[in-house]
C-alpha cells in the first residue's frame, strides 16, 4: 500500500498511466467480500486515489489454476485483474480466472530484465500484467483526452476471448486498439508534435471503399487524423520510413466517401512522401500512410504545424540605442531587450520581430549575434565589423523567454542602435490585420545610375526621394502593405545613412542603411508602403546612388506564414576550406535541414562574406532557375560583411549562392523560413 501512495504522490512529478502490482495474496471469490477487506486494510482508499486522477491499477490474478477465485488485490473494484494466455491465445493452465478479472495478455516464457542485470524467460500472471500496463500507457499517448474509464474500455472491446476462459474477458490487442490499421479508429495527431510517429504496416489492410493513396495500388494503411485549431499550414512527410511509402490526406467521415485534400507517391523520385496544404480552422483531416504495391515495415510520419501567423509592419521606432541609454555592450557581454508592448507591438501573442540592427563605435573587430532570448546562444553572427565602424543589417528574430531577444558581442565593446520594422503574430488572437509573403526572383526597382524608378542622378545630401514600389518588380498595384527590398548604396561622397519609411509619414528616427565614404552596402529592408504603394529614402549627407532590388511583398492575399526560429549555421566554407571561386554557383540544400520543412516556399538566412581575394558581389537564388542580374551581399577584398536574404527555395529544396569574382569563403546562418 505505501508502494500505491508514493505513485500517488508522483503525480505531478511524472506522467503515470498505471501502476503494475505483479503480487497476489488470498484468493477470492465474490467482490463483496474481496471490497470489504480491501476496505478495512486502506487498500480500497489508496486504489481510488489513484483512479481519481486518471491512473490504473493493475494487478496479477495469481497463479493457483482456479477458475472460480482470484488473487487480492485483483478482485478488487476499480483494479483490472490479468490472467495469462500462451501463444495460441489459450489460458494458461496455470492461471485463475474470474468474472471479476478484467483481460488477459501473454504470461508464458516472457523474457525480461532481472534484478543484477541481464535478462530470463519467466512464466505467470505477474509476466502477463506488465503487458495491460503498458498498453494503458500506450493509450494514454494515443488518447491524451481519454478517461481512465473509457481506455479501459477501448481495451475490452478490442480484444478477443481467449480459448478456455467462460467470463468473457478479453486478450488484450493493443494494435487494434490503438486503432491505426482501420480508419473509424485513427489517432489524433497534435499541432505540437515534435518528433515523428512511427507505427508498422505489417498484417494491416486495405478496407471495402478505401481510397488508392497517391494515386497507386497500396498495400495495408495507418490512419491517424489532425484537426486544425485555427487557419494554417500544415505539413505531413514520411521521411525515415523503412519502405516506400505513399501518403494521403481527406475530409469526410467515411472510408467510402472521402474527398482528397493532398496526397504524394514520392518526393525528389525517391521512396519518401510529403504534402503541405493550407488547412482551414476547426476542419478534421484524415491521414493515410502506406505501403506502396505490396511493400509492408515500418513507417514515420513528421507533421509541421504553421498557424496562418501574418507580419504587420510599421514604420520603423527605435527601441534601443545604448549610446543614450544603458552603455556600450562590452566584451562577451549578452544583453536582453523586451520586444512586447514596446513600438506598438502587443503584449502577447507575438511569435517575432523584424528589426534594424545598427552597431557604431566598435574598440575591436568583433561580432554580434541576435537570438531569442533564455536558450542557449548559437554558433552564428547577425553583424562583423572592424574598430570604429558603423555598420547595419535587418534582423528576423524569434522571441525568447518574456518575450525578449538577446545581443552578444564576442570582443571589445560596441554601441547598440535597434529599429523595429515590424512584428509576426503567431496564428492566434493578434491575427487580425497580420499579412503574407509572396516571395518573388529579384527584380530592380530602382538604380539612380540609369534613371530607373527615378531620375538619373544621385540622392543629395539631405534629400529625400520618393520611390513607387506598388505595380512593380511583381508587387501587385494594389493590396500590398509591406516590400522586402534590397538597398545597395554605392559612389558615396561622405558618411552617411539613409532612411526608409512609408510616404506620407514624418520621417522616423532611425536608420535603414549606414555607410563610410567611397562603400558599396546593401542591407535587406522590409518597408512598409503608402496606401498609393510609395516608400521615402532619405540620405543625411554628402551624394550617393541607390539601387533596389524587390524581392518579396506581404498583403493580405493568402501567401506564405513565417516561421522564426534560433539561428542555425548551415554552411561555413572555412571548415571545408573550400571558398566559393570566381563565377562559381554553389547549390545549397534547405529543404529538411536544420529544422526547414521540405515543403518551405522561402528561407531567410544571414549571409556572411569573409576572406575574399577580390573586390566582389554574391546572389542568392533558387536552384534550377536563371540567375537574377541582382546582388544580396557586396565585399571588398578582405572583408567581412553580412546581409540578411530572402530567397525562394528552388528545384530539390536547393538554393544557389553565386560568387562574380575573385574567391570567397561564405557562411549561412538560417534564422526562419516561410511556408
Amino acid at each position: 500500500m505505501a508502494g500505491l501512495d508514493w505513485v500517488y504522490a508522483q503525480r505531478e512529478n511524472f506522467t503515470i498511466a498505471a501502476v503494475n502490482l505483479s503480487l497476489g495474496f488470498s484468493l477470492y471469490s465474490d467482490r463483496a467480500t474481496c471490497d470489504s477487506d480491501a476496505t478495512n486494510s486502506g487498500y480500497m482508499a489508496a486504489v481510488n486515489r489513484l483512479r481519481s486522477v486518471g491512473i490504473a491499477t493493475v494487478a496479477a490474478t495469481g497463479n493457483e489454476g482456479s477458475s472460480g477465485s482470484i488473487a487480492f488485490p485483483a478482485c478488487m473494484t476499480g483494479v483490472y485483474g490479468v490472467g495469462s494466455v500462451n501463444n495460441s491465445n489459450v489460458v494458461s493452465s496455470f492461471s485463475n480466472r474470474n468474472s471479476m478479472a478484467s483481460y488477459f495478455a501473454p504470461g508464458e516464457s516472457i523474457i525480461s530484465s532481472v534484478p543484477g542485470g541481464g535478462y530470463a524467460s519467466s512464466t505467470g500472471t505477474s509476466m502477463a500484467t506488465p503487458h495491460v500496463v503498458g498498453a494503458f500507457a500506450l493509450l494514454r499517448v494515443a488518447y491524451p483526452n481519454a478517461t481512465l474509464s473509457e481506455t479501459a474500455a477501448r481495451l475490452s472491446a478490442t480484444g478477443s476471448v481467449p480459448s478456455g476462459d467462460s467470463y468473457g474477458k478479453p486478450r488484450i490487442d493493443i494494435w487494434t486498439a490503438i486503432g491505426l490499421d482501420a480508419f473509424a479508429r485513427a489517432l489524433p495527431l497534435s499541432p505540437a508534435l515534435s518528433s515523428p510517429v512511427s507505427a508498422s504496416t505489417v498484417n494491416g489492410t486495405r478496407e471495402v471503399g478505401e481510397p488508392l493513396h497517391g494515386g497507386v495500388t497500396s498495400a495495408g494503411s495507418l490512419w491517424w487524423f489532425f484537426t486544425a485549431p485555427s487557419a494554417g499550414t500544415l505539413g505531413l512527410a514520411t521521411i525515415g520510413s523503412s519502405i516506400d511509402t505513399v501518403l494521403g490526406v481527406y475530409t469526410g467521415e467515411t472510408v467510402s466517401a472521402l474527398a482528397e485534400v493532398a496526397s504524394s507517391d514520392n518526393i525528389s523520385g525517391g521512396t519518401s512522401s510529403a504534402v503541405s496544404f493550407t488547412a482551414l480552422a476547426g476542419e478534421r483531416y484524415l491521414i493515410a500512410v502506406a505501403g506502396k504495391g505490396a511493400a509492408a515495415g515500418r513507417v514515420s510520419l513528421a507533421l509541421t504545424w504553421l498557424p496562418s501567423g501574418g507580419y504587420h509592419p510599421i514604420s520603423p521606432v527605435r527601441v534601443l540605442d545604448t549610446r543614450v541609454s544603458g552603455g556600450a555592450i562590452g566584451q562577451g557581454e549578452t544583453r536582453a531587450l523586451g520586444m512586447l508592448s514596446t513600438a506598438g507591438i502587443p503584449a502577447a501573442g507575438v511569435s517575432a520581430v523584424a528589426a534594424n540592427i545598427t552597431i557604431t563605435g566598435g574598440t575591436a573587430s568583433s561580432f554580434l549575434t541576435v537570438s531569442p532570448a533564455g536558450f542557449s546562444r548559437p554558433t552564428a553572427s547577425t553583424l562583423n565589423w572592424l574598430p570604429n565602424q558603423t555598420r547595419s543589417n535587418l534582423a528576423q528574430t524569434a522571441l525568447g523567454i518574456y518575450g525578449a531577444v538577446s545581443f552578444f558581442n564576442a570582443v571589445g565593446s560596441v554601441d547598440l542602435v535597434v529599429d523595429v520594422v515590424g512584428w509576426y503574430d503567431d496564428g492566434g488572437v493578434q491575427r487580425a490585420g497580420g499579412s503574407e509573403f509572396h516571395a518573388l526572383s529579384p527584380a530592380r526597382i530602382l538604380d539612380t545610375r540609369s534613371a530607373v524608378g527615378s531620375v538619373d542622378a544621385p540622392l543629395g545630401s539631405g534629400e529625400t526621394r520618393s520611390l513607387t514600389v506598388a505595380g512593380h518588380g511583381g508587387v501587385p498595384a494594389s493590396g500590398a502593405t509591406a516590400a522586402v527590398i534590397n538597398v545597395t548604396v554605392t559612389d558615396s561622397t561622405a558618411p552617411s545613412f539613409l532612411t526608409v519609411w512609408p510616404s506620407g509619414e514624418v520621417r522616423p528616427e532611425a536608420s535603414s542603411l549606414n555607410w563610410y565614404e567611397g562603400a558599396t552596402r546593401p542591407n535587406l529592408v522590409i518597408a512598409p508602403l503608402s496606401a498609393d504603394g510609395k516608400v521615402e529614402l532619405f540620405n543625411l549627407t554628402g551624394n550617393v546612388e541607390v539601387v533596389a532590388d524587390v524581392v518579396g511583398w506581404y498583403g493580405a492575399d493568402p501567401g506564405d506564414s513565417f516561421v522564426a526560429q534560433a539561428p542555425v549555421r548551415v554552411l561555413d566554407t572555412r571548415d571545408s576550406n573550400a571558398p566559393i571561386t570566381q563565377g562559381e554557383s554553389r547549390s545549397l540544400t534547405i529543404g529538411g535541414v536544420a529544422g526547414v520543412p521540405t515543403w518551405a516556399t522561402a528561407v531567410v538566412f544571414n549571409l556572411t562574406a569573409t576572406r575574399s581575394d577580390a573586390p566582389t558581389f554574391l546572389t542568392a537564388s533558387p536552384a534550377g532557375v536563371l540567375r537574377p542580374l541582382s546582388s544580396n551581399l557586396n565585399i571588398f577584398t578582405g572583408e567581412t560583411a553580412p546581409n540578411l536574404v530572402v530567397v525562394p527555395i528552388g528545384s530539390a529544396g536547393a538554393i544557389s549562392l553565386y560568387n562574380n569574382t575573385g574567391s570567397v569563403h561564405v557562411i549561412v546562418d538560417i534564422v526562419g523560413w516561410f511556408g
